[in-house]
This record gives C-alpha cells, structure tokens and sequence, in this order.
C-alpha cells in the first residue's frame, strides 16, 4: 500500500475483484497522427508525467487539426475508465492550451466497440471518462476543439491518458 501511494490515479482496492485494475496505458503501443519537432512524441502520453515543460512530458502533436493519438495492446482489456490530463498553462514555455472539447474511439479488432464525446474542457488534474467495462485492444484520442498554444505554436496537445483496466477474460 505504501509504495501504491504517489505512483497510480488508481485508488488502492478495497476488494481483491477491484484491486484487478491498473492503468494500461504505459503498456500500450502508442501512435500519433504527428508530433511537434523535438518533443518526446506520443510516448509522453503514457509515460506517468503531467508535470514539466510539455515538450518532456506530453505528446505534442504538429497541427491543431485532424490529430489524434492511438493506443493499442495486444490483448483486449476490459476498459473501466479513460483520465485525459490537459497540459497546465505554463507562461514561462509560452503554453496556454485548452482543449474543450475531445472524441474517444474503443476498438476490439478493428471494430468500433464504444465511442464517447467529452464536451468540456479537460483538466490539468485529470478529467475521468466511464467507459463501463467495454472490452477493447485500441483506444483513440481526438481532439475536436482547442484554443492557445504548446510552446508558442498552435497546436493539440495530451499531457497524460491514463487507461483503468483490467486484463479481460476469455
């Protein structure tokens, strides 16, 4: 319990049934439309950071529009919930971005299996998003509608995804 603390958003389990879940994000294969010249890329996603300057810890992709970042594993999960973490406004690195508004595709084998909209503004301490469990191998991240700017660029941009799961049984 002492080391779970500080390192998870997943709350510890009051119940061996719920301590099945962990975030699955880090595992996935991570993808991305784009990503902006000397940032880490699509990785920065899934890494476990929110904090630092963007180009370290977030995926930062080249353009506003028609971007998206995929994650994929090569075993279904049942997903219990997505947590999208905005970028924090930062002046010093000339970040404002606000992304207010986001699409979240489920696939299981190159099957839509669940999509959400999300038609508010994510937060820099996460934003949580229930997906009721539906078994999937892919999850996409769209970005619909942003404002501001990643290190003085017009751009989209992704902090953290964060991916409550558990493996799925067969």
């Amino acid at each position: 319990v002492g080391c779970h603390i500080g390192h998870s958003v997943i709350p510890v389990a009051h119940s061996a049934y719920l301590g099945k879940r962990f975030n699955a994000a880090p595992s996935a294969r991570v993808t991305a439309t784009s990503s902006a010249a000397g940032t880490v890329g699509p990785s920065g996603a899934v890494d476990r950071r929110t904090k630092g300057l963007p180009g370290e810890v977030a995926w930062v992709a080249d353009a506003v529009f028609g971007q998206s970042l995929r994650l994929q594993w090569s075993s279904p999960i049942e997903v219990d919930s997505l947590i999208l973490y905005a970028l924090p406004a930062n002046p010093s690195s000339r970040t404002d971005l606000r992304v207010r508004e986001c699409r979240l595709d489920l696939f299981l084998n190159g099957r839509a299996v669940g999509q959400q909209v999300v038609r508010s503004e994510l937060s820099p301490m996460g934003t949580r998003v229930s997906c009721g469990g539906v078994r999937a191998d892919a999850v996409e991240f769209r970005p619909i509608h942003s404002t501001g700017k990643v290190l003085g660029r017009e751009c989209v941009a992704l902090a953290e995804i964060a991916t409550v799961a558990r493996m799925a049984e067969d």
